[in-house]
């Protein structure tokens, strides 16, 4: 148990900031420590082959002024040897082929011979801790100016710098795991925050939402984001338990009522006729039933695929005209007229893909019969029902609308025709006109499927509009 509570503490979010906090901390002190040494090492050294280039320069001045007498310029080189003598320079006089002509008398007896730079016409030549800058003079002859001197006072300079920043390092690298606990404290507690939220959530308890604390940062965007896929988990579970709920209603109506019947037959003997009576009475109710079971099937594998199907071009007048055809000795039966009609010049066209949307054909053929019979169902004699096909150029659709002219729908009905199991007021249905609010519910979950829009108009006593927008086949 130590060793399992061990390991979830070094392998916590926390454990893990503090180590990177701590590891960018002492890295950071690394790099800051490296950085003024260095930093210190190349100002020293650019600073001493300045001031070398001012004194070579003037050298070589003296040695053009008083050329050829070679006396007067060692001379001259002598006195600027003996006043440079404090400070630690040393002179060197050299012919075209670097052969001493003059030398002070700290010069080094070891040759000079690395190049390690250039500034101007000047060249910077260094051996160890000795280091000179050289200038060409030009007159009849060619002959070199070197000025140099010890630079170990570099060294002793850079080292006293980093023995007084070695104990402020070090003292930072002792304090960075601290810090870095703080920090990683602070940056974990809104995560605990939010880990305490989802302890308290339950399937049947999702009322509560993680806290926004208004500063818009990432953990706010991430909250916002668990908040509204706590609010989708809700709404299904809800939808889910009203689905269940209507469902067990309506599969026990019609079991109450088989039963009943049964009973009813069987409480005494009867002629034939009366048996044959009931017999067709619950066919029709298994009839209903099964037509139930079915739709309600059909709605549970929706919710489980999704928009996971696979779609190819179907031709939507053609699904259109085939449930004309399905549906014309029906309507013809109340006096009903089934139009269809082509309302752009893309629709009008021959092109084979005029009429052609992305899809399944099996169940955009649903669709169009679902909503062709809810029009037949509610629409009064003598009535007409357009079946209106145009394109949406704009938004790359293809619309169908079914128009009806029957007895339309509320305004306080309309906001939830697409609800499983909702049925208008039963008092403005027919009789035959038995339902059982599934079959919008199955279309607006087909269309959506599909990518598509589904929107429903209606006034009462007019007649009521379906609008089914699909994506348009390449």
């Amino acid at each position: 148990m130590p060793f399992q509570h061990l390991s979830r503490r070094l392998a916590s979010l926390r454990f893990r900031l503090t180590v990177w906090n701590t590891l960018v901390v002492i890295l950071a002190v690394l790099a800051a420590l490296i950085s003024v040494r260095e930093g210190l090492r190349f100002s020293l050294v650019d600073e001493t082959n300045r001031i070398l280039l001012d004194e070579a320069s003037a050298l070589e001045l003296a040695v053009r002024e008083y050329w050829p007498d070679q006396d007067a310029i060692r001379g001259e080189m002598e006195r600027k040897a003996e006043s440079s003598k404090e400070v630690g320079w040393h002179i060197r006089w050299l012919d075209a082929n670097r052969q001493t002509i003059f030398a002070s008398a700290n010069a080094p007896s070891a040759p000079i011979d690395s190049v390690v730079g250039k500034m101007g016409d000047a060249t910077i030549w260094a051996s160890g801790d000795i280091r000179a800058v050289e200038k060409q003079v030009k007159t009849d002859v060619v002959t070199f100016v070197r000025v140099g001197l010890n630079t170990g006072f570099i060294t002793t300079d850079v080292a006293r710098m980093t023995r007084v920043l070695l104990p402020i390092a070090f003292s930072l690298c002792i304090l960075a795991p601290l810090g870095g606990f703080i920090l990683a404290t602070r940056a974990v507690t809104p995560f605990q925050r939010i880990l305490a939220s989802a302890d308290i959530l339950r399937p049947r308890q999702l009322q509560d939402r993680l806290k926004i604390t208004g500063t818009g940062d990432e953990l706010d965007i991430l909250a916002i984001k668990i908040n509204a896929f706590l609010d989708e988990i809700a709404s299904q579970i809800n939808r889910n338990n009203s689905f269940l709920a209507n469902a067990a209603h309506e599969l026990r109506s019609p079991l109450t009522a088989m039963i009943s019947q049964i009973d009813v037959a069987l409480s005494k003997p009867r002629e034939s006729a009366e048996y044959q009576e009931t017999l067709e009475t619950l066919l029709e109710e298994c009839q209903h039933l099964a037509t139930l079971v079915r739709q309600l099937m059909q709605l549970a594998e929706s919710d489980v695929r999704g928009t996971d199907i696979e779609r190819q071009p179907v031709d939507l007048k053609l699904i259109v005209s085939r449930a004309i055809e399905m549906f014309t000795a029906v309507a013809e039966e109340r006096q009903i007229r089934l139009s269809l009609i082509l309302g752009s010049e893309q629709v009008q066209s021959h092109h084979p893909n005029s009429c052609r949307v992305i899809g399944v054909e099996s169940e955009l053929r649903q669709v169009v019969t679902n909503l062709l019979d809810n029009a037949i169902k509610f629409s009064r004699p003598e009535s007409e029902i357009q079946l209106i096909i145009t394109t949406i150029a704009e938004k790359h659709m293809l619309q169908l609308e079914v128009k009806d002219q029957g007895v339309g729908i509320s305004t306080e009905d309309l906001g939830n025709v697409f609800d499983r199991f909702f049925q208008v007021d039963r008092s403005r249905q027919r009789l035959e006109s038995r339902g059982m609010g599934l079959g919008l519910s199955i279309c607006d979950s087909i269309v959506k499927q599909h990518r598509g829009e589904i929107a429903i108009k209606s006034e009462l006593g007019v007649g009521t509009s379906v609008e089914v927008r699909l994506p348009l086949a390449v």
